[in-house]
């Protein structure tokens, strides 16, 4: 009876752990999730930035081809250009710190899938040893 009593708080404890890495993997999911959200919305905002440089490249050609007497929209667009591109590269670099957190998310919730694995063969490990402890009192 003393060792089944044993077994039963050893499987109640590692079923407490099981849940506890269960809920750690559910988070650490739920924020991968989120971080690829985010990750989409800068890849769109990187995109749009340079569908925009290529517009501005565009009619900046077009203008400067046309006339010279565009000075001041010539001057404005290479600057509205510069200011675009620097957001842009801001962009890039806020999408490779995303994609860098997302891996490491990644692989944080592959340890917690392996760790809730193990702790759930060893609740039934010691679920058939307590079966074996019941059934030999």
């Amino acid at each position: 009876v003393a060792k089944v009593e044993v077994k039963e708080s050893e499987v109640a404890a590692l079923k407490q752990k099981v849940a506890e890495k269960d809920s750690k993997f559910s988070d650490v999911t739920e924020k991968m999730k989120a971080l690829q959200a985010d990750l989409q919305k800068a890849r769109d905002c990187v995109q749009t930035h340079l569908n925009t440089i290529d517009d501005l490249n565009t009619e900046l050609t077009v203008k400067v081809s046309d006339s010279n007497n565009h000075d001041d929209e010539v001057e404005q667009l290479k600057i509205t250009l510069v200011t675009l591109s620097e957001a842009s590269k801001k962009a890039e670099a806020e999408l490779v710190a995303k994609e860098s957190e997302v891996a490491a998310l990644k692989h944080q919730a592959n340890d917690y899938e392996k760790k809730l694995g193990d702790a759930t063969e060893r609740v039934k490990s010691l679920e058939v040893k307590l079966q074996e402890a019941h059934e030999d009192v």
